[in-house]
């Protein structure tokens, strides 16, 4: 086919257009199929030249325009999904068939060409999901390339797993095919159907045959992946008869550094890849009734989850072995509280505990650090360094008519996998929330969350004594595990001094920040139509917060990062998310450049994350 482009002169003026829309033909067992967006539509003249293209929109519409009158033929391309098609209903694989042999549309001047549509058949597709034996729910996926081969034993096609394990592998030809799964995460991997498959040694054709054919979807085809090498458990409470949900189990090397963590099921399991090597392990609360206090592994009591973890039993883990039956039988609190630590926030007259586990894309994991209490409702978390602002929470009292609840907001400056618990002291009742990795942080805006305005404590004296004579125990632990941790941070790590000072005067309503580079300002309008400057507070030399109506209640996070010595980007990148759905209006303006940025989020809609990796090409620019 000939791709060369037909140029137009100035002077002639094509005014002619071909439209029609793009849907899938019916799956086997379904009545119709599927308006289909991002499909490339392509006109062809007499010639076989390429003169004109478009993609089609979210609802499988489309208009090529710019066609001077004459007769044309027009080709639909999904990029693999679906089989290739000329105009009418003829098949063009992968765009190899003469476009001039299809049916030929006639454009004429200042007309629409409508109806030109197509009915596009659906390639064969595998798909499935890939979870953690051991752990066998949803919120274990394991992160997996799942990988289609043909009776040749030839690699054919492979997809990834997203953040809850499903994959699907699309663009199949029709015919018999096995599949298989390659993970880093340290999980033994398996060819369908339950058959072991090392990378290295297996036969991908010993495996269960799939039977692929077109517009019929092989769903279902799943599996379940044992650890290699690691370790496994169950936390519990009331002398081993109860299973404590959500608790979250922290790994220790010797030194009494983080290794990694993880959150126990519903049924109180847990289960983690580690090094072979000796190992320490705690435990604090979960989703238990009351609350419970934390434990040293082996039944040595730690009732903050912070106590130094090398005065616990230590747990050898053996190479390509997993070692079992770690447990926790934990003891239940005379009364929940809330202590604030390096690891959780206290908010709400520190009734409401905050605590948010990550994973990055290396398949690291930690526990995030509670940066600041901003206000007595709102707080912020780090995860790799104390200038490097990745979360924001808040807790509203909403205890009034209509409402009658606690609310939980979130906002997230990251991408990496998060987990969010907030948890009621009084009650033990917790709310999780989740992102996946690979996915802006979704902003959380639950006014649902807990239903517990009427409890109340029943000794509000006693509990108070507990937090201050508690605390004073643990801050000698503290100032340990501050001496230990490491940080790793974008804007630290990558930073050689390269920012250049600015020259933005923090006010009221401005925030100063990278070494005072870059000004940010914002603005917002409510549904009735007031309107207002964001009140800037400085967290950090590179992030900040907004509050709109009052100085409780924080509205926006912004971040601004120095990413002009990292390989691939080299500039630097803007970050914001917001716990509000009113219109707002971010303005950041590097001061060395003149150069300015604007981000808005619609009325009435939650403050979608801005994650801007491109957004000041400026790392050059010199004042003056």
């Amino acid at each position: 086919m000939n791709a060369a482009s037909t140029a137009t002169e100035p002077d002639q003026l094509p005014m002619g257009s071909i439209s029609g829309t793009v849907a899938s033909e019916a799956i086997v067992g379904e009545d119709t199929g599927h308006s289909l967006g991002g499909i490339h539509l392509t006109a062809w003249d007499t010639n076989g030249n390429n003169v004109g293209s478009t993609t089609s929109q979210t609802f499988g519409s489309y208009e090529i325009t710019g066609l001077a009158p004459g007769t044309y033929f027009v080709t639909a391309d999904s990029s693999g999904e679906f089989l290739d098609e000329l105009y009418f209903d003829l098949p063009c694989p992968d765009l190899g068939c003469d476009p001039t042999s299809g049916s030929p549309v006639l454009v004429q001047d200042q007309t629409v060409t409508s109806q030109i549509d197509f009915t596009l058949t659906r390639l064969g597709v595998i798909s499935g999901t890939i979870l953690d034996a051991f752990i066998f729910f949803p919120d274990r996926p394991v992160p997996a390339d799942a990988r289609a081969w043909n009776e040749a034993g030839e690699l054919v096609s492979a997809d990834t797993t997203d953040g809850f394990g499903q994959y699907s592998i699309v663009g199949l030809s029709p015919g018999i095919y096995y599949v298989d799964t390659l993970n880093s995460a340290g999980f033994i991997d398996q060819l369908y159907n339950g058959f072991p498959c090392p990378p290295d040694t297996c036969d991908r054709t010993a495996g269960t045959a799939i039977e692929v054919a077109l517009n019929a979807p092989v769903t279902g085809i799943n599996f379940l992946l044992d650890l290699q090498q690691g370790i496994s458990g169950q936390v519990s409470r009331d002398g081993g008869g109860v299973p404590v949900p959500r608790a979250l189990v922290r790994f220790w090397d010797a030194t009494g550094s983080l290794i990694s963590g993880t959150i126990t099921d519903d049924s109180g399991l847990y289960d983690s890849t580690l090094p072979a090597g000796t190992v320490f392990v705690t435990t604090d609360a979960g989703d238990s009734p009351n609350g419970t206090s934390g434990e040293l592994y082996d039944n040595l009591p730690c009732p903050t989850g912070l106590c130094d973890p090398t005065l616990g039993t230590p747990v050898t883990i053996q190479e390509n072995e997993v070692t079992r039956n770690i447990n926790f039988v934990l003891e239940i609190a005379d009364d929940a509280t809330c202590i604030p630590t390096e690891l959780s926030l206290c908010l709400l007259d520190d009734r409401f505990q905050v605590q948010a586990n990550w994973r990055d894309f290396e398949g690291q994991s930690g526990s995030a650090r509670a940066d600041a209490e901003v206000t007595d409702a709102t707080g912020t978390f780090y995860f790799f360094g104390p200038d490097n602002t990745e979360l924001v929470v808040k807790v509203l009292d909403a205890c009034v008519e209509p409402f009658n609840h606690f609310w939980v907001f979130a906002a997230g400056l990251t991408n990496v996998e998060v987990e969010l618990l907030v948890t009621d002291t009084l009650t033990g009742e917790s709310k999780t929330y989740f992102n996946n990795l690979g996915q802006a942080f979704a902003p959380v805006q639950d006014t649902s969350a807990f239903a517990t305005c009427e409890a109340s404590r029943a000794n509000e004296a006693e509990a108070d004594a507990l937090i201050s004579s508690t605390q004073l125990e643990i801050e000698a632990q503290l100032a340990k595990l501050r001496a230990g941790q490491k940080h790793q941070s974008v804007s630290a790590a990558n930073r050689t001094n390269t920012t250049q000072l600015g020259t933005c005067t923090p006010t009221a309503t401005s925030l100063c920040l990278e070494q005072g580079r870059f000004r940010v300002e914002s603005t917002w309008r409510t549904p009735a139509g007031e309107t207002g400057d964001g009140q800037a507070v400085a967290l950090t030399d590179a992030s900040g917060t907004f509050w709109f109506f009052s100085p409780e209640n924080v509205e926006a996070l912004v971040k601004v990062l120095d990413a002009c010595n990292l390989p691939g980007f080299e500039n630097f990148w803007v970050f914001a998310a917001g716990l509000t759905d009113v219109e707002v209006t971010i303005r950041v303006t590097d001061t060395v450049s003149g150069e300015v940025k604007e981000y808005a989020n619609p009325q009435s809609t939650p403050f979608l994350p801005i994650q801007d990796t491109q957004a000041f090409q400026t790392c050059g620019e010199m004042d003056g």
